[in-house]
């Protein structure tokens, strides 16, 4: 890690004894896991002015308190921009059909779609352009905090609890989009679609919504990955067999013909 991240980061952590890179994402130049006098700690450093969403996820944190890391750490200079964060020692989840980890993954999502955010924030409702028509995008409008990025490697278990992580797209939006993003998952990782429904089925969130506002997200949904694979042919053979990324597009797929199967409209 460069020293002028470790002297940056210091007052939140200590000295920094040990350092190893970790690959969590793309928005950051450095995600790296940082032990150090105070503690273990997950760090996300970015050039210069960091990003735009840096600040979203400062802002954020607060309101994910119990659902995410905490934050203990925002600190600036004039080459970098750091967010300090408690570290979770806990492993990627297994979304696979009969694991134990899915009853804690759709409560925790559950819990998510709970949160209600103040409008000033540095967050914006989801527009879904270019893939959703007004009707659709009026039906996946909504109040409730998106995280955008569902997927195992953002979900952590530990001994007691699922955490999600990696707060850098929040939106604002209708609640049942996380738990549609979680079913298109569930798929990816070998349930059917009526088992992944199935799964979520007992969310409040999801039982009250309105069949049409389900049947939106999965057009969507699909609309949304058909573009990725157009635009950016092959990109999910940069990914490992039986890695998400390669089930993603075809469990969407799979969802938005059941949807449709079940629902009989287009």
């Amino acid at each position: 890690m460069n020293p002028e991240i470790q002297e940056l980061i210091a007052p939140y952590t200590g000295t920094v004894r040990r350092v190893a890179v970790i690959d969590a994402g793309y928005r950051a130049d450095v995600t790296a896991s940082v032990e150090a006098d105070r503690g273990r700690f997950f760090v996300k450093a970015f050039k210069e002015a960091g990003t735009v969403s840096e600040p979203r996820e400062v802002a954020l944190n607060p309101y994910v308190a119990g659902i995410g890391p905490a934050l203990v750490g925002h600190a600036r200079s004039e080459s970098w921009t750091a967010l300090v964060y408690v570290f979770i020692e806990g492993r990627h989840a297994d979304l696979s059909p009969s694991s134990p980890d899915i009853a804690r993954v759709v409560s925790l999502i559950d819990h998510v779609g709970r949160v209600r955010l103040p409008e000033s924030g540095p967050w914006r409702h989801r527009t879904w352009r270019d893939v959703a028509t007004a009707d659709e995008a009026r039906l996946l409008d909504g109040g409730a905090l998106l995280h955008s990025d569902i997927n195992p490697e953002n979900f952590l278990v530990d001994g007691t609890q699922a955490w999600l992580v990696d707060w850098s797209s929040p939106f604002l939006g209708a609640a049942v989009v996380n738990l549609g993003e979680l079913v298109t998952q569930l798929i990816a990782a070998g349930h059917s679609p009526a088992e992944a429904e199935h799964a979520v089925s007992g969310c409040e969130v999801w039982a009250d919504a309105e069949p049409g506002v389900i049947d939106a997200l999965a057009r969507v949904l699909a609309r949304m990955h058909r573009g990725w694979e157009r635009d950016r042919p092959g990109w999910r053979a940069r990914f490992p067999e039986g890695s998400w990324h390669r089930a993603i597009s075809p469990a969407v797929e799979a969802w938005a013909s059941y949807r449709l199967s079940t629902s009989g409209h287009d």
